[in-house]
């Protein structure tokens, strides 16, 4: 069973505990490539908070197009799979208030302004703008 636009936002947007994504890629030698990320869905775009140090922010600069797989681990094992393009931005408006709403959905309250404090060096955000969303309730 497919979910509706109200339950992909539900679904993406959950905690307690928030969901990973696994982010796909294609690297320079055209290979897929993944990665578990903390991610935030406004119901339009998805962000990822990342440095241009790493690899992956690189291939998107290459080839935009990408993938992210966000699912349950356990019954009834339900997921949503975005296919879309994505660009990196460097520090720009509002960053930081990106970087503290995405590590609210994974660290305590209280620990938010600390955390992303001490991965300051983290300057860039990668920006998903959804084409095409495959979901399903169960997988099983």
């Amino acid at each position: 069973m497919d979910m509706n636009a109200e339950e992909i936002d539900q679904f993406l947007n959950r905690t307690q505990p928030a969901l990973l994504g696994v982010l796909g890629t294609l690297d320079s030698a055209g290979y897929p490539t993944t990665l578990p990320v903390w991610y935030r869905y406004d119901g339009a775009l998805v962000t990822i908070w990342t440095t241009l140090e790493r690899a992956w922010p690189k291939h998107i600069a290459r080839h935009p197009k990408v993938s992210l797989a966000v699912m349950e681990t356990e019954p009834p094992f339900a997921a949503v799979l975005i296919k879309g393009t994505a660009s990196i931005i460097v520090d720009g408006e509002g960053h930081w208030d990106e970087v503290k709403a995405i590590c609210e959905r994974y660290i305590a309250a209280g620990e938010v302004d600390d955390y992303a404090a001490s991965w300051s060096m983290l300057e860039a955000m990668c920006v998903i703008s959804p084409d095409r969303f495959i979901t399903w309730k169960r997988g099983y």
